[in-house]
């Protein structure tokens, strides 16, 4: 530069840039100081003049710092929202130059990416990838193999993310690359296709896709050009594309050590795609040197840590060797084995950030305790209608379930509304019916399911039925609400048609409903009608005489020559629970159960990014699956924080295993199976600072018993002690209670809904409670009955004595009862004696009852440091107005909710037990 600034000025411009391209400025908006052309003089006396940036700056300065800022900013500068989450072994102790422009393979990428997405997400998938990269090491002989684990949500870019990085590490001059995909062939040809279509040679790198199965017969695997570290000559980098199967893994890792000369040379990055599927080692874990493998496992194990298929160490290394685990569901990967010669991720581990465009647990499920309130796009599948399916699974009936009924007529119409918004690019519309895993059954919903399509008469009055009711109950506003970030509100038309615009349409599809046809060439042939598949390894055999069953999309070619979009129905289990790709996907019916938490979320096929049919998504689900994708997102939020925490402490993945929350709450639900988590150990239930709440509850005789038990024991505490009046709510207070009293009294008699997460978690709570009480903790509570908003009927508990009941609304398609929230944020503070306080704490007091943050931890900064809190409602059984997504209660009869909150500075929020890799030295990183 012309002109050196101080160290302080030098500061001040990197804030200025960085905050710029937070906001997601372009490099000439930076030159031109985000002003309008002619107003570049006025912007920088204003910095100037706020003493910001020093007299002697100006146009040609200016320009110079910001070339100046590139060159030694290689990375894009992010906003804290959008960083890569990860923790590492040793800090970030590379920093490889990424080629820029015609030489680079990942720049030619980055072009192909903003066909389809946005900036955001492009700088996303950059600082994620060239963070991993500085995590790579180019020359492993001494270091021995680098481990690192990726995780990233179900559907949310994670083979964008591996295309990216394997393109820059390309640029870097690694030279092949192994990417292991799933069990399922269909899915491994997928896998390929896509990385044949994603990397892009450029004028530095020409890309070879090998394939050891035979397809490719023209390419010589001998004639490898490799450049020894430090020089290059050539330009050819390799991938190839390996099913997780015994034969095709000993092909591999022989070839890789059959010609030493080859061998030394490569510099090799091994993805594991869904590396929580086969890659982990169920077998009995013992001792390391007595340690026996899975098949799979110990193939993996041998070609990371430099051995031959059959076990034996090699007489020459590789040059380098990085593998890194891609996983939505990483539990088992992070639980199964210590660090060691395992697959653990000693190295690092990160989180990959979720797109502002993206469709996941915390937009489509809502999340209480990050107050967001979901789309509110699923629907009930009642326990009629799953009993109902079962037969048709069997083949009893053939008639379907009424809310199956509903989806397809739903999905119908938006195939048509759909078929009108693309017709300028056509675009595949599908809807995926994943019921049952067994392959029998998927056939006897295709027979129902093509019996009820053919009744065009009863089809079209569904149709008519369900769109009427579904095109008001989601709106704009519920998706702005769940998503406020979402990059593209101004684009989506919330219009809809008139039905009788759309009927004739509809009537269309029904007319031509069929299967893939092929022809002579066995090419894939596509109609205008409904292509009705069945996903499975048995479809094809099933399949009549120039037909295929399963589900084969449309090249980019034949979508392109299409008149209109073609429409798809996808029935099937296991090939569509992990990997496959179901495009277009609009309208999902989920009845599929599972005890096991990755397996679920592996499942979820709809999580995605769905531009274009943001209020027309729609899913069905039971509600206790729609429970467990709830707590599914609480964990994975829960997970980000603690790898977010241990990076801010400077601990290493190998020692330390992160800590990911267990479900207690839900019955027999776990993060994975016990094979795939054999040495972790369970963490100490911790309920300090946390609130527990009844939200779910059931119609009948139950609600009448608790209002019976509840008066019983209000009676009973007015015999014991005084009440007094809340001098912050409107409530009555009760001091000083024992817990033993309020359990034997109260909680033994109070009756909870199975579908509460206080069923399972009431128990485990008492016996936490004991323990505090042997050490002489929150042996006394204090109760607080709330005097609600309602006065006009009156809760009466005691003689000539009543307090008013509080109105809430219910949640729609929620077979049961499911009010979402009970307590009212202020309630905690209910037992606050103000005349106790000093000047500071009624300081407190006031501040926190004005803007209502930090509520309950800030009990105890007002003297209930060691005092609980039970609080006590009455909800008016017919209360609440009807709304979009919420109605009235409806209920038999008034109903008794209560809240327990326990003061203290615990983990807050995270009382439900946690699991963790066992690694014997982890005393030391405890806090």
């Amino acid at each position: 530069m012309d002109i050196m600034f101080s160290d302080n000025d030098r500061k001040e411009f990197d804030i200025w840039i960085s905050k710029r391209l937070e906001e997601k400025y372009s490099w000439n908006q930076i030159e031109n100081l985000c002003v309008p052309q002619g107003e570049f003089s006025k912007a920088l006396e204003r910095l100037i003049d706020d003493e910001m940036w020093p007299e002697e700056m100006d146009y040609r300065k200016w320009k110079q710092y910001v070339e100046y800022y590139k060159k030694i900013h290689p990375s894009v500068v992010i906003s804290k929202e959008q960083e890569v989450v990860g923790i590492d072994k040793n800090g970030l102790n590379n920093t490889f130059s990424i080629p820029t422009g015609a030489a680079s393979s990942w720049e030619q990428y980055k072009k192909e990416l903003g066909k389809s997405l946005g900036k955001a997400s492009i700088i996303d998938i950059e600082k994620s990838c060239q963070w991993i990269m500085n995590h790579l090491k180019d020359d492993t002989t001494l270091y021995g193999p680098v481990k690192g684990l990726v995780t990233g949500s179900v559907q949310s870019g994670k083979t964008a993310n591996m295309a990216g990085l394997i393109s820059m590490a390309a640029d870097c001059n690694w030279n092949f690359f192994i990417i292991l995909s799933g069990t399922i062939d269909n899915l491994r040809k997928q896998t390929r296709d896509r990385f044949k279509k994603d990397l892009k040679s450029s004028e530095g790198v020409l890309w070879e896709i090998l394939d050891f199965t035979g397809e490719d017969k023209n390419f010589q695997l001998e004639n490898l050009q490799l450049n020894p570290l430090g020089k290059y000559t050539f330009g050819k980098r390799y991938v190839t594309v390996c099913l997780k199967n015994k034969r095709r893994l000993e092909k591999l890792i022989d070839w890789l050590y059959d010609d030493p000369n080859r061998t030394q040379k490569l510099r090799i990055v091994v993805i594991d795609d869904e590396a929580d599927q086969a890659s982990i080692n169920t077998a009995e874990i013992t001792s390391e040197e007595e340690q026996e493998r899975c098949a799979i496992n110990r193939l993996i194990v041998n070609l990371v840590n430099g051995k031959k298929s059959d076990g034996i160490k090699a007489d020459v290394s590789f040059q380098s060797m990085n593998y890194i685990a891609y996983t939505a569901t990483p539990y088992a990967n992070v639980l199964n084995e210590r660090p060691g010669e395992s697959l653990y991720p000693k190295d690092f581990i990160c989180t990959l950030p979720e797109s502002q465009e993206y469709f996941g647990p915390r937009v489509i499920f809502g999340n209480d305790e990050k107050k967001c309130p979901g789309i509110g796009i699923i629907r009930n599948i009642s326990t009629t209608d799953d009993k109902e399916l079962k037969k048709v699974h069997k083949g009893i009936q053939k008639k379907l379930p009424e809310s199956m009924q509903d989806s397809l007529a739903w999905f119908l119409c938006v195939a048509v509304i759909l078929r009108r918004k693309n017709i300028q690019k056509k675009k595949c519309i599908s809807m995926l019916i994943h019921t049952t895993s067994v392959q029998k059954q998927h056939f006897n919903i295709y027979n129902a399911v093509r019996l009820w399509l053919s009744n065009i008469t009863e089809a079209i009055a569904r149709c008519e039925q369900i769109y009427e009711i579904e095109k008001k109950k989601v709106t704009l506003n519920d998706l702005q609400q769940a998503n406020p970030e979402y990059g593209f509100l101004n684009e989506i038309d919330s219009n809809f048609p008139e039905f009788f615009d759309i009927r004739e349409d509809i009537i269309g599809l029904l007319l031509d409903v069929r299967n893939i046809l092929l022809d002579d060439d066995k090419k894939m042939q596509y109609g205008l009608g409904i292509h009705l598949c069945v996903d499975n390894c048995r479809a094809n055999k099933e399949a009549e005489k120039g037909t295929t069953l399963r589900i084969v999309y449309p090249t980019a070619e034949q979508l392109m020559n299409m008149e209109k979009s073609p429409v798809f129905i996808v029935i099937g289990g296991n090939t569509l629970s992990r990997g496959l790709t179901i495009e277009g996907l609009v309208c999902s019916y989920f009845s599929r159960n599972s005890n096991q938490a990755d397996t679920l979320m592996q499942m979820a096929r709809w999580f995605g990014y769905r531009r274009g049919c943001e209020l027309l998504q729609r899913i069905w689900m039971t509600a206790l699956v729609r429970k467990k994708f709830e707590a599914l997102s609480k964990i994975d939020m829960d997970m980000k924080e603690e790898i977010e925490r241990f990076m801010e402490r400077g601990i290493s993945p190998e020692r330390f295993g992160p800590r990911i929350r267990n479900i207690p709450e839900i019955k027999s639900f776990r993060v994975t199976s016990k094979k795939k988590s054999q040495q972790a150990q369970y963490d100490d239930f911790d309920f300090c600072g946390d609130t527990y709440e009844t939200t779910d509850f059931e119609n009948g005789a139950i609600l009448t018993k608790n209002i019976d038990a509840t008066k019983k024991f209000i009676t009973s505490i007015e015999k014991r002690v005084k009440k007094e009046k809340s001098d912050t709510v409107k409530a009555f207070i009760w001091r000083g209670i024992e817990y033993s009293w309020i359990r034997d009294e109260f909680f033994s008699k109070y009756m909870i809904s199975k579908y509460s997460s206080l069923y399972i978690n009431l128990p485990i709570f008492d016996q936490w409670i004991k323990k505090m009480n042997d050490d002489g903790k929150y042996i006394k509570w204090n109760i607080a009955l709330i005097d609600g908003e309602n006065r006009k009927e009156l809760w009466s508990f005691g003689d000539n004595e009543g307090v008013g009941k509080i109105e809430r609304t219910r949640k729609r398609d929620v077979e049961h009862i499911d009010i979402g929230a009970l307590r009212s944020g202020r309630d905690a503070l209910a037992d606050v004696e103000v005349s106790s306080l000093n000047e500071n704490e009624r300081k407190i007091l006031t501040e926190v009852m004005e803007n209502g943050k930090d509520i309950v931890s800030k009990r105890s900064r007002l003297k209930l440091d060691d005092i609980p809190l039970l609080l006590i409602y009455c909800i008016k059984k017919d209360g609440g107005k009807d709304k979009i997504r919420r109605m009235k209660m409806d209920a038999d009869s008034d109903i008794i909710g209560m809240s327990i909150i326990v003061s203290g500075d615990g983990i807050g929020g995270n009382h439900a037990r946690s699991i963790r890799i066992n690694i014997p030295d982890i005393s030391e990183v405890e806090e």
